[in-house]
């Protein structure tokens, strides 16, 4: 059965298509009642669509006229509603009838109002007319459904797509008709984002485009279908199904008993065997449809047992129930739901049709039912029988392609330009049924297809046919088919597979691996055919769905018998034969290659599940695949692609390098005997198209070209045109299509693989990456294990675990190319560094090479080369994995962890391969450090600067003019003092006007007042929130001086404080060396004074610069490195703006690489400081090309004359003095003289990087950049130390910063949807204002995508000391569903390895895993203490005697207490009661009046052990923010009087702070203010082991609150440095 396109993705699309007043061509439009009104709607509306043919249509919108919708059209059709918002777009009013449609229930049309309202729209309503006007046009907002609904997100999409700015919708639906929609509002014009999520952004546009679109097919259709398969005990394919589009129905109708399974067309489906009852309860996507509860209902009225129904999305959808017990259903009906047991059988019946889905209900039930039913009257939205259309037959050719099987024939008439005019379908056309019958067949298909078209066989002239036959290489078939008489101008035959080769790579030659109910590999190379494999489809084919059925059958067997392990897939295989393998035995005597396929989904399913058999049995089966593939590869093919039912599934497993090798699948069997037929391959063949479309490169931006070329592929792929895995144009397309030379090209792929959306590998090409190619990338710089450890500073060692002769496998003797018998050494060894183990080499040579391998030493090539076997060359292919178990306990490390696998093939100089090895490094042993990553990122983020921030640049010079300074006044710290330096030099220099800087203190220490009323005042801050900074500002501020701010975080109080913000936007800096910022410090600097000084010179010089700073990374220092090694001090030298850098690259090799380092000018070096030279001594130069290049160049020559060794920087390259004692560094000259130092900075920045590796030092972790931040004592004020800075805090009180370990968010973030370490900071900010100096991010039960990001982010937040993030809390997702809180129930699972992995990851700080008894066993809770994971038992209903048990095994806390779990029972004491009476765990409470009364909490607070009672906050995102809406996992929350709740009234969070909690404790509860403090500070700090928080004890953290005796916070310190 063909599955036609959507009616509810087609409704409103051609509701949408009225937005542009564009050309639209649409095709897979169903031919149902309701797009018949929607285009008679549009004809009313002066659209002239025409009628669609064969579900094309192609009209213009231009015509549109503003019209009132008629009631005659929006009685028979809800959905006509639709069109409201596109007609408010267009003419900015829009009136409309209240809508009709089906009586299912109401379905009011106020969510769709409220969308418009929300963003701007008017709306009166009297006399049945819906009155709605937005005369100014609509602008973007916040759109925040109160429910899910299909409908209203529909509208809003619309309306946003029109609205000016950007819209977000809140509590989206998420079905594939929304997505659908999103596709052709994106071809329309519009940026869609994030649809078939619960969040869409929508960026409006005015400007709209031509689109064409192909509508998605109608999932309710498909699956009504699969129901029809099972009911009446057939098998049906379904055409054009989408697995990915059923959501939760497919598992549903699993579990009733339907095999579905994928073939390369659609899905099949069939009865597996007596029919199950399941209970179901409709959702929106991805849950149950409610558009399929009435089918559901007619097949659970044949299963076995009672089903129970439940509708939750209509109030009025089982209307059909009475006429289904008309038929002898069994069916008990309250409300909404109903109960259905099974009987034997229906019977036929006068049956009346309410809706649309109740009809399906019914035809299908009529299907099995004795006797005869009549339905009448089936209601609006179904089929038309198929009319027949006439296609003008003129001398323009026409091409029929026929695809010929084993198990039917196809063919299609085409146009050449690819529209199809005519299909045709026929039985089996295989010639092992007989020429002749599969010439009848083809016969048959084509007539069809002509008959469609309305042509008759007289008049097919101008076709030409290219027809595919499976077994045309028989002996004597071809020459037999080509005698058969057929009515076209010409007929080509060739192979299915030769066929299928040419559609699946456009014509071109290729090879593809077909994996469906067999498996084989084809490829067509000049002309020539390759096969491996496949002769007849056996059920052995290695890698097929057979292969997966025949393989689980015996394993299922062999575990009954004891012979294997028995696991979850083979007791499912077991079960359908009964537990009797002699039933088992007699089914296989009888079993097709289809028959065994049928289990293929059931062993994907337990694959993707984790079970240990069906993952055994996958990975045999990929490596078969991946066998093939590499065959084919080798043969010679360049384009490799998978195809049939199983492809994609098989395709996951293959290994990371060959599926990254694997080309998109261009077309079909059909488009390949339309290419063989002599149709031109046309442009849905070619990615290409996709950029070409975009034009060439504008050459008047001023943007660099290959930075304009890199955001144009960046929005490809962020739009989802090109996707993880897709292969992008050859260079020479990308060149031909933007007109820019190759090196540039190559530069914009380069910036992306740097980024890691790009990778590339091997001469494979370049993709777009995935997760494990980003992993790969991180390691990619490996060359060899010793020479990188050398260079990180390591001393390599190798350990021996293996040196054995043995028999090699099949693939070694392939790629080792030995004779029968002969043998080969294998060569296990462990390589380390510094004694730690890090990478695993398995070495697998010929014997023969290696007569005794007990004599093998070390080194593999000194050995090979003693027996005169050295191999001169050698080919390594990487790719990104996860460690296996065996390879994980070697290497010290948890398995599954990211690695880099290496195979290498070493040759020798005759080609012979001598040396297969291959190796697993563990993922962190090549990371680069963030300083590098950062530095290498500078010339992309200096373009992007440029780009974003020019303009703020110039409007920021042009208040410097008018206030017409009469001096500038800077104040900085650190390096951002050094960038303060450039500036004067280079300010004073291009304008005369002279600049001084202020001591850091003046204003905030001494509290001197500066006379500041002519100046104008530059604060550079990389934070923007410097005590010295701020009071500085304030004063200038006070004074009504020109407050001008240079800062990189535009959110701080520096920035706020500015008359005018200039953006350092280098991003957040993970590096304390913070080279980002002082580079982009420069820049901005240099744009000020290029725009104040009207210097275009320097400006176009800026434009240019990102090349330069390009070419200055790549400048090689590594003989600097060696050389600086043994030198103690140095001098660095710099004059004018290069003294600037000469400041920053002492600070740096001082910091960086704990080497003592003065800067000088070169006058002030030649009056003392070489006066003090000494043997040893070193000095760096950075030379310059203006005014200053004299002196210098005097200095190097004094200096080299003293013996001082000099190493000269010098952008010029024209080595000035020849002398003994002088070395000369490559650097790369900037555009512009006044630049050469940003791009001699960013050169040495590399070499420190390089040069603390190779010292033995973390450029990320400088010992001298930690300070104390610790606590030195407790003393009267009168006794403190002399030289101590007093701080008066103005407070009563001190105490400990306060510690909370449940924090789901805070400052409008909630980690769930910002798991990033910028959304932690931000978190972490938040609370900090109220106190909460540590915090463990808390991520609750969510997809384990999100809890794997959480992990990520808490990690590197964690090592980088984010300021107050110590570990993360796992709430979820091992809890109960019956106390799940607003935990989402669909991810809520049992604990498996994988989670027990990373709940005992090492480097994610303190972790804290709330789980339920219900989902995790009490060998896992033991596994998890004796990682050191602080196990808490929440959300969970368990009972007494076992939260005891649990506690006995590890468990060590409890979840906010009271919530989500059971109440405390005098019979029944339950976890409460557990946690109450034992002294030893721990408990936290939230203490907010809502979430626990207050007379409980002070019982608590009077009972409980004070040394174990913590007070947690369970903060959401409000905290800190101020909106009182927000979303949770699709839902929203709502605040209201301090108490957050979904729309059902359950508790969502809290809305608490630290300090709120600890207030409500004392005033509310009776609570001891000491005691609260302590609830909040070292309770949970003891709880978690942080000895050095929660305490003002000598040596402790500095983490200090000041507090009023009103509990009102005054200040707030982090390490002893005030939070501003």
């Amino acid at each position: 059965m063909q599955v036609a396109g959507a009616k509810n993705a087609a409704l409103p699309i051609l509701a949408a298509s009225m937005l542009g007043g564009r050309q639209v061509r649409l095709s897979n439009l169903p031919d149902v009642g309701d797009v018949r009104s929607m285009l008679e709607l549009l004809g009313l509306c002066g659209v002239e669509t025409g009628d669609p043919v064969h579900g094309r249509i192609e009209f213009s919108t231009e015509a549109l006229r503003a019209a009132d919708a008629p009631y005659d059209i929006m009685r028979k059709m809800r959905a006509s509603f639709l069109v409201l918002a596109p007609l408010l777009v267009r003419f900015g009013r829009a009136r409309i009838s209240r809508p009709g449609g089906c009586a299912i229930g109401t379905r009011p049309v106020d969510l769709h109002l409220g969308a418009l309202e929300a963003l701007g729209a008017r709306i009166d309503f009297g006399g049945g007319i819906y009155d709605v006007q937005a005369p100014e046009g609509l602008r973007g907002a916040r759109i925040a459904l109160p429910m899910a609904s299909v409908g209203a997100t529909h509208t809003a999409l619309m309306a946003a797509a029109g609205a000016r700015g950007e819209t977000e919708i809140v509590n989206a639906a998420r079905e594939p008709e929304i997505v659908d929609l999103a596709a052709f509002l994106n071809g329309l014009g519009a940026r869609v984002e994030g649809a078939g999520t619960y969040k869409i952004t929508v960026q409006g546009t005015d400007s709209w485009s031509d689109v064409s679109h192909a509508i998605v097919p109608d999932r309710i259709e498909a699956a009504s279908y699969l129901i029809a398969a099972a009911m009446t005990g057939g098998e049906l394919e379904i055409i054009g199904a989408r697995l990915e589009h059923l959501g939760a129905a497919c598992q549903i109708l699993e579990q009733a008993g339907i095999v579905i399974y994928p073939s390369d067309r659609g899905l099949i489906a069939r009865r597996g065997g007596a029919l199950t009852s399941v209970d179901v309860a409709t959702e929106p996507f991805p849950g149950f449809p409610t558009d399929l509860q009435a089918q559901f209902m007619a097949l659970m009225c044949l299963a076995d047992g009672v089903s129970v129904i439940r509708e939750r999305v209509f109030e009025s959808r089982f209307m059909h129930v009475p006429e289904l017990q008309r038929m002898g259903a069994d069916i008990r009906h309250d409300g909404s739901t109903a109960i259905v047991t099974g009987v034997g059988e229906l019977h036929g019946a006068q049956v009346m049709a309410t809706d649309l889905r109740a009809s399906m209900s019914l035809v299908l039930a009529g299907l099995v039912a004795k006797g005869e039913t009549q339905a009448a009257p089936v209601r609006r939205g179904h089929r038309k029988g198929r009319r027949m259309t006439t296609a003008k037959v003129d001398d323009e050719a026409l091409f029929m392609a026929v695809d010929g099987g084993g198990t039917g024939c196809r063919a299609r008439l085409e146009t050449a330009d690819g529209k199809v005019i005519g299909g045709g379908l026929a039985g089996p056309a295989a010639t092992r049924f007989g020429v002749e019958a599969s010439w009848a067949a083809i016969s048959t298909a084509f007539s069809n297809a002509l008959d469609e078209a309305g042509i008759g066989r007289s008049d097919a002239g101008h076709i030409h046919a290219g027809i595919g036959v499976a077994g045309l290489s028989r002996q004597g078939a071809r020459e037999a088919l080509e005698a058969m008489e057929h009515p076209f101008a010409s007929a080509h035959f060739a192979t299915d597979g030769e066929i299928a080769c040419l559609g699946a790579h456009g014509g071109r030659d290729g090879a593809i691996v077909i994996v469906g109910t067999g498996s084989c590999g084809l490829a067509r190379l000049s002309g020539q055919l390759i096969k491996i494999g496949g002769y007849g489809f056996p059920i052995s084919d290695e890698g097929s769905g057979a292969y997966l059925g025949l393989r689980v059958v015996r394993a299922a067997m062999m575990a009954h018998d004891g012979r294997m392990a028995m696991t979850a897939l083979l007791g499912e295989i077991m079960g359908r034969f009964g537990d009797d393998p002699g039933n088992a035995v007699q089914w296989m005597d009888q079993a097709t290659a289809t028959d065994y396929a049928a289990f293929a989904p059931i062993v994907v399913r337990h694959a993707d599940d984790g079970d240990p058999a069906a993952r055994r049995i996958m990975q045999d089966a990929a490596a078969a695949i991946e066998t093939i593939g590499r065959t084919l590869f080798e043969r010679g093919a360049e384009r490799l692609t998978l195809i049939g039912g199983l492809a994609s599934v098989i395709e996951s497993w293959l290994a990371p390098d060959l599926r990254r090798r694997l080309s998109p699948q261009l077309g079909d069997s059909l488009d390949g005997a339309a290419i063989l037929a002599g149709r031109p391959a046309i442009g849905r063949f070619t990615i290409d198209k996709i950029f070409q479309d975009y034009g060439p490169i504008d050459q008047n931006n001023p943007t660099p070209r290959y930075i304009q070329l890199a955001n144009r592929i960046r929005d490809l792929i962020e739009s989802g045109s090109w996707k993880a895995g897709d292969a992008l144009p050859s260079e020479r397309t990308i060149v031909g299509a933007t007109g820019l030379s190759r090196v540039t090209v190559r530069k914009g792929l380069e910036l992306l693989v740097n980024e890691g959306l790009l990778c590339q590998r091997h001469g494979s090409g370049t993709y777009v990456s995935s997760e494990e190619d980003r992993i790969e990338q991180s390691l990619g710089t490996l060359t060899g294990f010793s020479e990188d450890m050398h260079s990180l500073g390591h001393v390599p060692s190798a350990r021996w675990i293996e040196k054995t002769i043995d028999n090699p496998s099949t693939e070694e003797t392939m790629v080792l190319g030995l004779s029968p018998g002969e043998k080969v050494a294998r060569l296990h060894r462990l390589r380390l560094a510094d004694g730690e183990p890090l990478a695993i080499e398995m070495a697998v040579v010929p014997a023969s090479i290696l007569p005794d391998i007990d004599d093998m030493q070390d080194s593999l090539y000194q050995t090979l080369a003693a027996q005169g076997a050295l191999p001169e060359k050698a080919l390594q292919r990487m790719h990104a994995c996860r460690l296996p178990a065996f390879e994980a306990e070697l290497l010290k490390c948890e398995e599954g962890e990211p690695a880099l696998h290496i195979e290498r093939l070493s040759r020798l100089h005759s080609g012979r391969v001598i040396e297969f090895t291959r190796s697993y490094y563990r993922g962190q042993t090549l990371m680069t450090s963030l300083m590098q990553q950062e530095t290498r990122a500078i010339p992309a983020l200096v373009a992007q600067q440029m780009h974003d921030h020019l303009a703020t640049y110039e409007g920021c010079a042009d208040r410097i003019a008018a206030f017409d300074p009469a001096l500038v006044v800077t104040m900085a710290r650190g390096s951002s003092d050094n960038a303060a330096l450039y500036f004067k030099y280079l300010f004073e220099l291009k304008t005369g006007i002279p600049v001084a800087s202020v001591g850091p203190s003046i204003a905030s220490v001494y509290e001197r007042e500066l006379r500041l009323d002519r100046a104008a005042c530059l604060s550079i801050s990389q934070s923007g929130k410097s005590p010295d900074l701020v009071a500085f500002q304030k004063m200038a501020g006070d004074q009504r001086a020109l407050n001008l701010a240079l800062v990189n975080t535009l959110d701080s109080p520096l920035a706020e404080g500015a008359d005018c913000l200039m953006p350092v936007a280098s991003g957040p800096e993970k590096s304390v060396a913070a080279t980002k910022s002082f580079v982009m410090s420069q820049t901005a600097i240099a744009a000020l004074t290029a725009h104040v000084s009207r210097d275009d010179g320097l400006l176009a010089a800026l434009a240019d610069l990102p090349d330069a700073l390009d070419r200055a990374i790549g400048c090689d220092w590594r003989d600097l490195v060696t050389r600086l090694k043994p030198v103690h001090s140095l001098y660095v030298i710099g004059r004018g703006p290069g003294l600037a850098i000469a400041q920053e690259a002492a600070l740096k090799l001082k910091e960086t690489c704990e080497k003592h380092a003065e800067s000088y000018s070169s006058a002030e070096v030649l009056h003392g400081p070489i006066q003090l030279a000494a043997s040893g001594l070193a000095a760096l130069v950075f030379l310059s090309r203006d005014e200053a290049r004299q002196g210098l160049i005097d200095a190097v020559r004094r200096m080299a004359e003293m013996g001082i060794a000099v190493f000269v920087a010098d952008p010029a390259g024209d080595r000035p003095l020849d002398l003994p004692g002088v070395s000369y560094l490559p650097c790369a000259a900037a555009p512009h003289p006044m630049l050469d130092c940003i791009s001699q900075i960013t050169t040495f920045y590399v070499f420190a990087e390089r040069f603390a590796f190779d010292l033995g030092l973390n450029p990320d972790s400088p010992k001298l950049l930690k300070k104390d931040g610790r606590v030195k004592g407790l003393a009267p004020l009168a006794d403190t130390p002399a030289r101590s800075r007093i701080v008066d805090t103005e407070a009563e009180w001190l105490s400990p910063g306060f510690v909370d370990w449940q924090v789901n968010g805070g400052g409008g973030v909630l980690f769930n949807d910002n798991p990033s370490p910028e959304g932690l900071a931000r978190i972490a900010d938040a609370h900090r204002r109220f106190g909460t100096t540590a915090l463990l991010p808390t991520v609750i039960t969510d997809e384990p995508a999100v809890t794997k990001a959480a992990a990520a982010a808490a990690a590197e937040a964690t090592q980088q000391g984010t300021p107050g993030i110590v570990g993360i809390h796992f709430e979820g997702p091992h809890i109960s569903v019956a106390r799940k809180g607003v935990h989402d129930p669909r991810f809520i699972r049992p604990m498996e390895r994988d989670d027990l992995a990373l709940l005992r990851r090492r480097d994610l700080g303190r972790i804290v895993a709330t789980v339920a008894p219900e989902n995790a066993t009490v060998d896992d809770v033991a596994a998890l203490a004796q990682a050191g994971t602080i196990v808490s038992l929440g959300h969970t209903a368990t009972d007494h005697d076992t939260a005891r048990r649990y506690f006995s095994a590890g468990a060590r806390a409890v979840t906010h207490l009271f919530n989500a779990m059971e109440p405390l029972h005098h019979r029944q004491p339950g976890l409460i009661g557990a946690a109450l009476e034992n002294p030893d765990i721990y408990y936290g409470l939230i203490a907010d009046g809502h979430h626990v009364h207050p007379s409980v909490l002070s019982m608590v607070f009077a009972a409980g052990p004070k040394t174990r009672l913590t007070l947690v906050t369970d903060a959401m995102s409000s905290v800190g923010d101020p909106s009182d809406t927000f979303e949770l996992n699709g839902r929203i929350v709502h605040r209201k009087g301090g108490r957050l709740t979904i729309e059902d009234g359950t508790l969502a969070g809290s809305d608490l702070d630290m300090i709120s909690a600890i207030r409500f404790s004392v005033r509310e509860c009776g609570v001891a203010m000491v005691d609260a403090l302590r609830m909040a500070t070292s309770v949970p700090a003891s709880m978690l082991g942080l000895e050095t928080i929660g305490s003002l004890r000598p040596g402790a953290r500095a983490d200090i609150v000041a507090l009023h005796d009103s509990l009102e916070i005054a200040q707030v310190h982090m390490a002893g440095e005030p939070d501003p």
